[in-house]
């Protein structure tokens, strides 16, 4: 091991866990949220509303 990370190009299995954990946020909020943000189109708008 050299302690360099190297980018996964598919050499290894990869998995994808879903609900690991509990949620901080429900699902349809986080839609909601992530559906807005692609919808600003200045960082400046994104930090107005939080």
């Amino acid at each position: 091991m050299t302690g360099k990370q190297v980018k996964n190009d598919g050499q290894l299995d990869m998995y994808l866990v879903e609900d690991a954990h509990e949620a901080i946020i429900d699902r349809e909020t986080f839609d909601r949220v992530q559906k807005m943000k692609g919808q600003m189109k200045h960082k400046g708008q994104i930090e107005q509303i939080l």
